[in-house]
């Protein structure tokens, strides 16, 4: 696993860390090492998750991992791996695709639904 040089990981909860060994595992199957390239660090406008007041990267529920080193007609295989790797208490998308910020989000917990019961 890489941590990118400014990317800050101070805060992660429990669930992000096994997230990232599911995670380092998936890309290591896929012949690459995985790169956190984003924590808590820089601004996030995401919508908190259900419980929190903050984009889920600053309360440790979040990484952007880069897919940069992945062959790019390998990286929906990824994607999808991750995505059943990780089941639904996780949310893994699929951002910036085919811009220099490609990457995939994963976050602990679903953002919080108005008027759903919690």
């Amino acid at each position: 696993m890489r941590i990118k040089g400014d990317v800050d990981v101070r805060v992660l909860s429990p669930q992000m860390v096994l997230a990232a060994i599911v995670v380092e595992s998936v890309f290591k199957e896929f012949g690459v090492d995985a790169e956190i390239t984003s924590g808590n660090e820089g601004t996030h406008p995401g919508k908190p998750v259900a419980g929190d007041d903050k984009d889920p990267h600053y309360t440790g529920h979040a990484n952007d991992y880069g897919v940069k080193r992945v062959a790019p007609e390998r990286r929906q295989a990824l994607f999808d791996e991750l995505v059943a790797r990780l089941g639904p208490q996780f949310v893994v998308r699929w951002e910036a695709r085919g811009t220099p910020e490609e990457h995939v989000h994963i976050q602990f917990g679903h953002v919080a639904v108005e008027g759903a019961p919690s």
